[in-house]
């Protein structure tokens, strides 16, 4: 068991900006799409700018 905050993988890959919602923030600005254009407003709040914890609210 995990302790002292230990993250899971999907907990890293969330911190370190590397989740799939982040690879498809980087294709769209490569091909020069806003990122709304692949993502709901609510993977945006939640993936891309921590504004929600992908496991909902922690405290």
């Amino acid at each position: 068991m995990s302790q002292g905050g230990t993250l899971n993988v999907g907990g890293l890959l969330f911190v370190n900006r590397a989740t799939w919602a982040h690879r498809l923030d980087a294709v769209a600005t490569v091909v020069g799409l806003d990122r709304a254009d692949l993502l709901t407003p609510e993977e945006i709040a939640a993936a891309l700018d921590h504004r929600v914890a992908p496991e909902g609210i922690i405290i």
